[in-house]
């Protein structure tokens, strides 16, 4: 938490910031010496982001845009965009949080893993406000586990992402309705998974979510 890793992350600012005109002043006085600077940005970049998290997640949210500005100053080629995007989904701009991962994606050139994450979460946000149809939100849970087949938590979401999908389609049966005729409490204990009805261009029987729920579920474990 913020409370327990301050104090060690305020020696480290502390250091950083006695460490970084130090650096610039060797490197501009000796050639040779061009190289200190050069690690030190993406340590410095990812420590500030690091905070950044801890200030969005205590819910400092100013704190952590501060600390995304700091991150991307001191290393320009820092990718901050998915530290933006969590930002702005925590402030309650959803929309602009998508936005922003759709940009990244669209624009900047990451590891493998960093764009699965970025999928992931595109994904999962894009399924709870209702942005994407069920065959392009499995698209992007499928591009994710591609993009990074060793990492879990893709099989994870997305097998979780269609055990929703096998719940509403529960649901429907049970209503013996096409989707449209969920009841009021139905709509209130499982309001994320009704918002997802809208989704069904035609309504699959629950079973056939089956296999693919197993599998993914498997492949997390």
């Amino acid at each position: 938490s913020l409370t327990t890793r301050e104090p060690i992350m305020a020696v480290r600012r502390a250091i950083i910031s006695f460490w970084i005109p130090k650096a610039e002043a060797l490197s501009k006085s000796e050639k040779k010496n061009t190289h200190l600077l050069g690690g030190q940005e993406q340590y410095i970049g990812s420590h500030f982001l690091e905070y950044a998290k801890l200030c969005r997640k205590a819910g400092y949210h100013e704190a952590a845009q501060i600390a995304i500005l700091k991150a991307e100053s001191i290393n320009r080629d820092i990718d901050a965009s998915l530290s933006k995007a969590k930002l702005l989904w925590d402030m309650d701009k959803k929309l602009d949080a998508i936005l922003e991962l759709k940009s990244s994606l669209r624009q900047s050139d990451c590891t493998p893993h960093e764009t699965a994450k970025k999928m992931l979460h595109l994904a999962n946000w894009s399924s709870q406000t209702g942005h994407e149809q069920e065959s392009n939100l499995k698209s992007l849970y499928e591009k994710a586990i591609l993009c990074d087949t060793e990492w879990e938590k893709g099989y994870f979401f997305f097998a979780k992402y269609l055990d929703d999908l096998m719940r509403d389609a529960q649901q429907r049966e049970k209503l013996g309705s096409n989707g449209t005729g969920v009841s009021g409490n139905a709509r209130g204990s499982h309001s994320m998974r009704v918002s997802r009805l809208k989704h069904f261009s035609e309504p699959k029987k629950h079973y056939e979510y089956v296999p693919l729920v197993l599998k993914n579920f498997g492949e997390c474990i």
